[in-house]
């Protein structure tokens, strides 16, 4: 947090663009100059507030962090059956990514960057671990009942992940090649949630 006082529209101002410049530039890329210039006030008024690059990046990343995972997987918590989890974390990591939909390759090139020292900082998150054990449970439960066949836990996570979040990271590469416009391809990933849901109940079920 800032080390002086600072009113809330402000601060969020200051963070609002520095996530545009870490995102645009990454950690290393970015100074605090930039960040300065793009909130509109002087560089010795930022450091002031935040201290140092490296303090103000934790708390943008932690924001970015929490947004795509820490709130969405809050939604698998608890004793609710799988195929009411399954709609339930689409939805999160959709709604998350369309509002968002650079946070997912600002996370994953500072991960790229920093693989020990990100995952260190996010490992006492612990309720993303316990989501995790619930979803295992409710997967398990459904494999008992022979609803769906047998799925290991971790891969179905992954699936799920993976057709939500690779088409926002593809986003510059799909747009060139299917020659249509950002604006238009954010329409469609808008209206994907259906499918996704769709494919993968499909895939699991007996």
């Amino acid at each position: 947090m800032p080390k002086n006082s600072l009113s809330h529209e402000a601060e969020e101002k200051i963070l609002k663009a520095a996530r545009t410049v870490f995102i645009k530039k990454g950690y290393k890329g970015a100074t605090t100059r930039d960040i300065a210039a793009e909130a509109g006030i002087t560089s010795p008024l930022l450091n002031y507030y935040f201290r140092s690059k490296e303090n103000i990046f934790s708390i943008v990343y932690e924001r970015a962090f929490n947004s795509l995972y820490s709130n969405v997987y809050h939604t698998i918590l608890g004793d609710a059956s799988l195929f009411e989890k399954i709609p339930a974390l689409v939805d999160g990591l959709m709604k998350e990514l369309v509002e968002n939909p650079d946070v997912p390759s600002f996370i994953f090139n500072e991960v790229t960057r920093s693989p020990e020292k990100l995952v260190e900082r996010f490992r006492s998150k612990i309720h993303l671990l316990e989501a995790y054990r619930d979803f295992s449970n409710s997967v398990h439960a459904e494999v008992e009942k022979g609803t769906i066949r047998p799925v290991r836990p971790i891969t179905l996570l992954i699936n799920i992940q993976s057709l939500c979040i690779y088409p926002f990271l593809a986003r510059p590469l799909i747009c060139e090649i299917s020659n249509i416009s950002i604006r238009e391809y954010m329409k469609i990933l808008s209206r994907r949630r259906d499918e996704i849901i769709e494919m993968i109940e499909k895939d699991i079920r007996i």
